[in-house]
């Protein structure tokens, strides 16, 4: 049941930016609200549901970049600059939590699926932005686009580090796909890289230590047969 909650919110993440190319009318407008409002309230009950501190590092993401499609869906409104100041606060929490999660136990699966989800998410945002920056008055979300990269980069990296310090990856491959993070497309790529790597790694199985009294050269080598 918890799955369902996770994919069906990420799903109305996904659902709600593709939405940005089609805002035309009220219809979708309204339609968009109702994606970005649903998937923030199936991802806080699955952050409640599971209470790990990666899964709400993985909400306040969510949630921060649900922030952003509510910006353009509301950027006519009085209130678009609220929404805006709603991003800033989900994203220092968000920080405040993956700090948190890194410090104790991070569970890497989880925090590198949020990841994918976020970075695939914002892609029509930086495909938007990129051509309003053309015109002069809308220069300005050109850096956005790299406020979002380096936003969502980090929570990579610090899974990055984490497989590194885990020995899940060797140290020239860490540093190949920390610097595909710097750059858009590449940055999915990497994560996709790093996923499938913490899906494939097995934890090493530790040696059981026997006793020596209990090895086969002192073991007794006489037979008990049983008493008729």
């Amino acid at each position: 049941m918890k799955k369902i909650l996770y994919y069906f919110g990420q799903a109305m993440l996904i659902l709600s930016s593709l939405l940005l190319f089609i805002l035309d009318s009220t219809q979708t407008m309204i339609i968009s609200y109702s994606c970005i409002i649903t998937g923030i309230l199936l991802m806080l009950a699955y952050a409640v549901g599971t209470k790990t501190k990666t899964n709400w590092a993985g909400f306040f993401l969510f949630s921060s970049i649900s922030m952003c499609h509510l910006f353009y869906v509301s950027v006519f409104t009085s209130f678009s600059g609220w929404i805006m100041g709603a991003f800033v606060v989900m994203m220092m929490t968000s920080f405040l939590f993956l700090y948190r999660a890194v410090k104790d136990d991070l569970d890497l699966r989880a925090l590198l699926s949020y990841t994918l989800f976020s970075k695939i998410a914002i892609v029509p945002e930086l495909i938007l932005n990129q051509y309003l920056a053309q015109n002069p008055d809308y220069s300005m979300l050109g850096n956005f686009n790299w406020i979002l990269l380096a936003f969502t980069s980090l929570f990579a990296i610090s899974a990055l580090v984490k497989m590194y310090q885990k020995e899940i990856i060797v140290q020239t491959w860490a540093i190949v796909l920390g610097l595909f993070q710097f750059f858009f497309v590449s940055d999915i790529f990497s994560v996709v890289a790093m996923l499938v790597l913490v899906l494939r790694y097995k934890e090493p199985i530790s040696e059981k230590k026997i006793p020596v009294y209990q090895k086969g050269s002192f073991a007794s080598s006489k037979v008990h047969k049983p008493k008729r």
